[in-house]
């Protein structure tokens, strides 16, 4: 049994590990995009808070 636990928790954290990685590409990529759309129109582009300023900018901890 407890080989099992331990071959289910390694499964586990390499399925973790590489979901992580998919977010971390996931909010770069969308950094990227929203810069790229506020390069393009300017001031017209409205504010987006939770990408533009860092919780931690704003006073408070995420």
């Amino acid at each position: 049994m407890r080989d099992d636990i331990d071959k289910e928790r390694k499964f586990m954290m390499k399925a973790w590990a590489k979901r992580e990685v998919q977010v971390n590409m996931m909010v770069v990529s969308t950094a990227g995009l929203v810069g790229d759309l506020h390069g393009i129109m300017g001031l017209a582009m409205p504010e987006i808070g939770t990408i533009d300023e860092p919780p931690m900018l704003e006073g408070k901890a995420a």
